[in-house]
């Protein structure tokens, strides 16, 4: 009995103890599994945080990326990515044909060659942030404070494609004037920026005219036989006596000369631009070489493919090294924000060869070529170079004679411009008697209701000749097609020319003849003596023909005195309205070559006045004297006879000193015509509407999208909102501006708004600084366009009296503007069709050339195209591919 109790109570013990041994394997194997699962957690919290860090450095290196992709201390490097992004770089192959975009054109692939050997590196000292130890902070926060870490991001190009053009310019067969074929630039100009100087103006007389200078007529019979001329008897005294300071006395007898000496910092009075201002471009992009000269297979702009690898390493305090990389591939795009035709102030491409109406139809239209003269006089001061401000060009393509009136006063009724603009401003803006001022009248013609003369020419300043595809022309603006107009040669002048002046064909320099007696042959004031005999009015009829015979109503010729008035032929001073100033208000905005580029003529109407005494007064027989003469007599009862003809010549002044000289000394009277079907002749960086929209950097298929995301793109300039420019915005409908709700929209940066459709103005687009801000040095420039690819600018009815634009304004259609409605553009303003009819308010540009130039290198003709300040470069918010290892 005892024993069978002992062996239970053994039975018991072992069974204690087995499964003792097996609750001690359980907590064993539990213990072992829970520090293995620590360590694996452990590891893989390491994992992580490394991953982080890695792909917290791939991010942080895309900021900094971004911002070096736009600094231009980093063009100067070779090595780095925004020098070799900017590249002009070639096709693959003439061959390659690269993606189509959904019927956006094909773009071809790029050779990169040395652009995409060497990849840019950024470590960890370049990643840390503003304060400078970010990436250290979050090290320290992941791991604790005893971890170290390595981090480096590489990038490098892995393909890039040039942006081709699309179907609505015709495919490949449209050539970007500018960027692949050159655009016909006035050799004035050229040399100017190939850094020769140019005189834009120079205010002096010949030497010849002295003001000692008179005669003594000898006459016989009251017919002259000669004239005694004092100053050259004077000088055969001083020759035939020796003296030899009578040479000196008669050095100064010289008007010129004179005034020169009296009054050197003055006369002769010049607007001078220095040589040596432009700089190279060379050096902008370090020591590569740059093509000298366009080279049409070779493009700057582009998008592609960036390869990045973030590679982190963290060293935790227990000696544990993890390291963890992140490949992914982000899209950039390289785009040219130079503004279309920097270079003019007004440009009208005219593709389809229409006849152009500048008068009678619309309000008034001016161009001030440029901000004033103390824009152009005043040195710039140290620091800001790039805003000098030259005078800007006008171009008329076209084929067809275009006249423009000129006005003697303005409307003082016309749309204000501005806030500052009043009656008398209105009134004097379109008082252009500098264009009509001429001592040198010409000959009266009777039988001739308009008197032309002028000689007409092809301007071939290139020679390229790349036809226009017929899908680039455009829109039209209506009018007469004329496409085979024959201009003849350089030495005839066109069929259409009319009758030249005979007497400036032979002697187109006349300047003794011409200044001689200036102040007493002005046409505005009339002389002393201005009546006419009975006998002399015959003489009218035979002037032309007669040598010596004077035309009697060519003693008092008014200039024109208003426009459009055809049926009201009365010598009184009308108010001029819808006219075209394209020398700007007054005529005191001339271009820098003081000449209108195109088939473009002036056109004003001549007063021709003489007074007749009836009945004739007896002393002098015939002559009608207004007060009594002699005293008791018949006062003489005034009849006043006048004849008008309309005069037409080259857009230009008549004051030979004001025109445009050439390279003998001489001045230019010929008319240069392009012709709109040679594309040379097209206005430059005027890229297609499927290049914008694939290089553009924000898309919006509506205008409501863009509105819901401006916010998002606003920051704080001057204490304004404003609108960051960054690129290309492309909105593919038409859209208001401002947006609905503001009165103004600022924008700062660099870069443009494209629409597909029309620009609905409804306010203000201006820079956050004022004009005087931003002139001075350490103000950044805002370089902005507004750019209707495929349409054109409505002023809104509704919208406010006056409005502003700041920056360069290109237009298909042109721009329509309300009756009683004010626009002016501070930039300038380029547009392919161009209808009068459109703009019954009135519009002005003021071109201001720091607005509508990237740098001063880039408006170059030849090689403008490769200064790296026209592209902007841009990064993908998303990330094409993204793989971890």
């Amino acid at each position: 009995m005892f024993h069978r109790n002992r062996c239970r109570r053994g039975n018991a013990f072992l069974i204690i103890i087995g499964i003792l041994a097996i609750i001690f394997v359980m907590a064993t194997f539990f213990i072992k599994g829970t520090v293995e699962e620590k360590h694996q957690t452990e590891r893989s919290q390491r994992v992580v945080q490394t991953q982080c860090l890695a792909e917290a450095a791939l991010e942080r290196a895309m900021g900094v990326l971004a911002r070096r992709l736009n600094d231009p201390r980093e063009w100067e490097k070779p090595d780095s990515l925004a020098n070799r992004i900017r590249r002009p770089l070639p096709r693959s192959s003439p061959t390659s044909g690269a993606e189509a975009q959904g019927g956006l054109g094909a773009n071809d692939l790029l050779n990169l060659g040395e652009a995409g050997e060497q990849p840019m590196v950024l470590r960890k000292e370049d990643l840390q942030g503003d304060n400078g130890r970010e990436l250290d902070e979050m090290v320290a926060f992941m791991a604790g404070p005893g971890a170290t870490y390595e981090v480096e991001v590489t990038a490098t190009l892995n393909r890039a494609f040039r942006i081709g053009p699309g179907p609505s310019v015709g495919g490949e067969d449209y050539k970007v004037p500018g960027v692949q074929i050159p655009w016909n630039c006035h050799p004035g100009v050229t040399e100017f920026l190939d850094n020769k100087g140019f005189v834009a103006l120079t205010l002096a007389l010949p030497e010849n005219i002295n003001w000692l200078g008179f005669s003594i007529p000898l006459e016989f019979a009251g017919v002259p036989v000669f004239d005694i001329d004092i100053i050259d008897v004077l000088q055969k005294f001083a020759s035939l006596t020796n003296f030899q300071g009578m040479s000196e006395i008669l050095n100064y007898v010289s008007i010129h000369r004179l005034l020169a000496r009296l009054f050197p910092s003055v006369y002769p009075y010049k607007i001078t631009f220095d040589k040596n201002i432009f700089p190279s471009v060379g050096p902008k992009f370090g020591s590569i070489n740059l093509p000298g000269d366009l080279d049409p297979d070779k493009f700057c702009e582009k998008f592609g493919y960036l390869e990045v690898q973030s590679k982190a390493t963290i060293t935790f305090p227990d000696r544990r090294a993890v390291t963890k990389a992140v490949v992914a591939t982000k899209e950039f795009k390289c785009v040219d924000v130079e503004p279309v035709a920097p270079l003019y102030s007004f440009f009208i491409a005219n593709f389809h060869d229409e006849i152009l109406i500048f008068n009678d139809i619309g309000g008034n239209l001016f161009i001030n070529n440029f901000a004033g003269l103390s824009a152009i006089k005043t040195a710039v001061p140290a620091g800001a170079e790039e805003k000098r401000e030259f005078p800007g060009l006008v171009r008329i393509n076209g084929t067809a004679r275009m006249p423009v009136n000129v006005g003697f006063i303005g409307n003082p009724f016309s749309p204000s411009l501005d806030a500052e603009d009043s009656f008398f401003h209105k009134l004097a803006r379109s008082a252009e008697w500098l264009l009509m001022l001429d001592v040198g009248l010409s000959k009266t013609l009777a039988s001739k209701e308009l008197y032309t003369s002028f000689k007409a020419e092809w301007a071939q300043y290139t020679t390229g000749r790349t036809n226009v595809p017929e899908a680039s022309m455009g829109s039209a603006a209506g009018g007469t097609v004329s496409n085979n107009t024959n201009l003849g040669g350089a030495d005839a002048p066109p069929a259409n020319a009319g009758p030249a002046d005979p007497e400036a064909a032979q002697n187109p320099n006349r300047m003794v003849e011409i200044l001689r007696g200036f102040a007493q042959r002005m046409n505005i004031v009339p002389p002393t003596s201005f009546g006419v005999t009975i006998f002399e009015l015959p003489l009218h009829l035979m002037a032309e023909h007669i040598p010596y015979v004077n035309d009697p109503f060519g003693k008092w010729e008014w200039p024109m005195m208003g426009v459009g008035f055809r049926l009201f032929r009365l010598p009184v001073p009308t108010p001029s309205s819808t006219v075209t100033h394209l020398f700007g208000s007054a005529a005191m905005f001339p271009t820098m070559t003081r000449e209108i580029e195109g088939f473009v003529l002036k056109q004003y109407r001549q007063w021709n006045l003489a007074v007749l005494s009836w009945p004739p007064a007896p002393i002098p027989v015939g002559k009608q004297i207004p007060i009594p003469w002699p005293p008791g007599l018949i006062l003489p009862f005034p009849l006043p006879l006048w004849h008008t003809h309309d005069i037409a010549n080259k857009y230009q002044y008549n004051l030979p000193p004001l025109q445009l000289p050439t390279a003998d000394g001489s001045y230019d009277t010929t008319v240069h015509v392009y012709d709109p079907k040679i594309l040379e002749n097209g206005p430059p960086n005027l890229y297609s509407i499927e290049q914008y929209a694939k290089k553009a950097t924000y898309y919006y298929p509506t205008a409501e999208d863009f509105y819901r995301d401006l916010p998002n793109r606003l920051v704080k300039e001057n204490g304004k909102d404003c609108l960051k420019l960054n690129g290309i915005t492309f909105i593919v409908d038409s859209v208001a501006l401002p947006p609905p709700g503001s009165a103004t929209l600022y924008v700062t940066g660099r870069g443009a708004i494209v629409t597909g459709g029309n620009v609905i103005i409804r306010g203000n687009l201006e820079d956050p600084y004022s004009d005087e801000e931003e002139r001075r040095p350490e103000t950044p420039r805002t370089v902005f366009s507004l750019i209707a690819r495929a349409g054109g600018l409505i002023y809104d009815l509704r919208g406010p009296p006056y409005a502003r634009i700041e920056g360069s304004v290109y237009t298909d259609k042109g721009i329509a503007v309300p009756q009683n409605k004010g626009l002016k553009i501070v930039g300038n303003w380029v547009t392919n069709a161009f209808s009068k009819s459109f703009a019954s308010g009135d519009i002005m540009v003021v071109y201001t050339a720091y607005k509508t130039r990237s740098s001063l290198c880039s408006v170059h003709p030849r090689t403008g195209v490769y200064d790296p300040e026209r592209y902007v470069v841009t990064l993908s918010p998303a990330w094409e591919s993204w793989r971890t290892l």
